[in-house]
This record gives structure tokens, C-alpha cells and sequence, in this order.
């Protein structure tokens, strides 16, 4: 395959899979704010920690994949639009992928221990202090990537005959150049893929343990003799099956997490074993398509939520039930039957009739009803 053939393939997906990515992950995470703070979800802080996420998510594609986009369609780098957008731009994108990560590790986590000790995740994992963990858990993230911010601007070279070249948004700080290569890179992936990925598959397993070993217990019981202590075990066994949805939920987000975030950190490992140096456009390619599968990551919890979520299914039919009803072309309108002959004829039967006894003009009943009695009108 040719060089320009894999320019033009990175070049279509900057364009039109981010495009795509944008709008579709701000329609869902959205509807994942809308959904989640209904009144169904308001007393439990999963809704806390998923409208968190959501709204993470839709910075992140704003912040982040919005810079890939306009380089794709405009040839325009934002980051250089100037020094000071370059440093918080860098800190930002660095920061809400790593508050993704670590949302979805704080809310396993709560559920791990809600399986483990269940009492003691009821008293402390309460709705204020589910919000304080997560503004905790925010600040502390940007505090740890302040070297982006630091590290990175303007840079000044001058030449030998007085000139200055200004390189727009790199590497400006000579002394910080070992530490971003060689010890900030470790840092970062581990912060950001590593060490959330292994831990949410440790939490994933001995969840899929719980639920394993719950269900043998019901059979279990079930199978026994029925006794009143069977019977109190078997409904201590059952009860975390009512919140089995938001297990399955969880899971496939994590799941989900590890295999679309995989891909950029392979490539961060691999690429310098792998590539020629400097930014080939084989390499370009391989780059743009593992930020693409972290983006969707991003853009597609709302389908997630959709396809494990009972609950969640429900209040998305219930609220776009309730957004047709009171959209006005779904109104009822006003019956109005069509005037038919026939309608016609017996108006003005009735009408002649009333004007008779009005001046006077009796007739007998019974001529009345010989007259009318094909369509049984009596006038009395």
C-alpha cells in the first residue's frame, strides 16, 4: 500500500469518524444525563458515578478528538493557536481520559465491597460522599499531570546570525526533556491504561465469582428440603440478584473499557520497535485508528447502558413516551364528523317539526312517526 493511500485513510477518519464520534457521543451522553437523574435513579450513587462519566465523556470528545478533527478537515493544529492554549490543552486531554478511567475503577470498586462487606460500603458510599471521592479523585489527577502543563509552549531557538525561530507548542523546557522521555512517558500509560486495566479485571473476576458462587447457593436451596432457615438463607442469597442488571452493566463497561483502550497503549509500547523513525504514514494510520477506538470508547456507554440496563430501558421508553405526548402534531384533536345526506335530512326533519309546533301546525304523532319510522325518529 502506498504512502498516500495511508494518509488518505488517517485523513477520512479524522474527518468523518470524529465528526461522527461528536455528534453521536453528545446525543448519548446527554440522554445518559437526562435518563440517570430522573426520579427512578436519584437515591443511588451508580447514577452519581454514570453522569459523572457522562459528562467527562462529553469533554473529552470536545477537548480531545474536536483537535483531530479540525487538523483533518482544516489542516489546522489548535494547539498553536497560541502558547498558553497549548499548556492547558495538553493538561486537559491528559487529565479527563484519566478521570474516565479511574470513575469507572472508583464505582467497581464500591461494588466489590458492597459484595465483600455490604454494611460498611451502605454507611460510607453515601450520595455526598460519592460527590466528594469524585471532585477528590478529579483534583487529585490534574495535580499529578501538571508536567504537561509545565513542560510544554513555545519554543525559542536563535540562530547564530541573531535570528529566533519560534517552534509553536513542543517540548520548551530543556531540563524537564529527560524526565517527560523516560520517566513521565511510564507514568502516564500506567496511570492511564495499565494499571486501571488490571485492575478492573481483578474486580471483574471475583465479581463474576460472587455471582457464580450466589447462584449455586439459590440452587442449592432450592433443591434442599424446604426449612425456615433454607428459606432465610436462600433470600440473604437472593438479594443481590435484584442489582444483577448493574452487575452485567458494569462488567461490559469494563470490558468494554480494556478492549477499546488496549490499542493506544500497544502502540505506545510498540512504536519505537516498530516504526522508521519520524511520523511515517504507515505509522500515522496505526496512530489515528487506536485514538479513534479510545474516543468511541467515550461516545458509546449510552448503547452499554441500553443493551445490559433493564431499568435504564425502561425510563428511555417512558421518557420518549412522555416527549410525544406533549409534542403538539400528537395532540388530539377535535372530532368533527363530515355532514351526510343523511344527517342533513334528519336536521331539517327535526328542524321542520319544532318550526310546525312552534306556529302551531300540530300533526297527528302518528303521521309524525309513519313518516319517519324507516329511521325510527320519534317527535313527541
Amino acid at each position: 500500500m502506498e504512502d498516500s493511500t495511508y494518509l488518505d485513510i488517517s485523513k477520512g477518519l479524522n474527518i468523518y469518524y470524529s465528526m461522527f464520534l461528536i455528534i453521536v457521543g453528545t446525543v448519548f451522553n446527554v440522554l445518559s444525563i437526562i435518563v440517570l437523574s430522573r426520579k427512578k435513579f436519584r437515591g443511588t450513587t451508580f447514577s452519581i458515578y454514570f453522569q459523572f462519566l457522562a459528562v467527562v465523556d462529553l469533554f473529552t470528545l470536545y477537548s480531545g478528538l474536536s483537535r483531530h478533527f479540525i487538523n483533518g478537515a482544516f489542516e489546522y493544529q489548535t494547539r498553536e493557536s497560541s502558547e498558553l492554549f497549548c499548556k492547558l490543552h495538553f493538561w486537559t486531554t491528559t487529565t479527563s481520559p484519566d478521570i474516565s478511567a479511574w470513575v469507572l475503577v472508583t464505582v467497581t470498586t464500591e461494588r466489590v465491597l458492597s459484595i465483600v462487606k455490604p454494611l460498611a460500603v451502605h454507611d460510607f458510599f453515601s450520595r455526598r460522599n460519592v460527590c466528594l471521592l469524585l471532585i477528590l479523585l478529579s483534583v487529585s489527577l490534574l495535580i499529578i499531570n501538571i508536567p504537561t502543563l509545565i513542560a510544554h509552549g513555545d519554543l525559542k531557538i536563535h540562530g547564530s546570525n541573531g535570528t529566533v525561530t519560534v517552534v509553536k507548542c513542543t517540548m520548551n523546557r530543556s531540563e524537564m526533556k529527560h524526565f517527560m522521555e523516560n520517566i513521565w512517558w511510564w507514568i502516564d500509560i500506567i496511570k492511564f491504561v495499565i494499571l486501571p486495566s488490571f485492575l478492573l479485571s481483578v474486580f471483574n473476576i471475583i465479581i463474576i465469582i460472587s455471582v457464580v458462587k450466589s447462584r449455586k447457593r439459590i440452587e442449592k436451596f432450592v433443591s434442599a428440603p424446604s426449612t425456615r432457615s433454607n428459606y432465610e438463607n436462600a433470600t440473604r442469597s437472593i438479594v443481590p440478584q435484584k442489582e444483577l442488571s448493574l452487575t452485567i452493566t458494569l462488567l461490559v463497561i469494563n470490558v468494554t473499557f480494556i478492549i477499546l483502550n488496549s490499542p493506544i497503549s500497544i502502540y505506545l509500547l510498540g512504536e519505537e520497535y516498530w516504526f522508521e523513525p519520524g511520523f511515517t504514514p504507515k505509522e500515522r494510520l496505526v496512530y489515528t485508528c487506536s485514538i479513534m477506538a479510545m474516543y468511541t470508547n467515550n461516545a458509546a456507554n449510552f448503547l452499554l447502558y441500553c443493551a445490559t440496563g433493564t431499568k435504564f430501558r425502561e425510563e428511555i421508553r417512558v421518557l420518549f413516551k412522555s416527549c410525544l405526548e406533549r409534542c403538539p402534531s400528537r395532540k388530539h384533536k377535535t372530532y368533527s364528523p363530515k355532514m351526510t345526506s343523511q344527517n342533513r335530512h334528519e336536521i331539517n326533519t327535526v328542524s321542520s317539526s319544532v318550526q310546525d309546533l312552534s306556529q302551531g301546525n300540530f300533526r297527528p304523532v302518528t303521521e309524525n312517526i309513519e313518516h319517519n319510522k324507516n329511521r325510527s325518529v320519534y317527535l313527541t
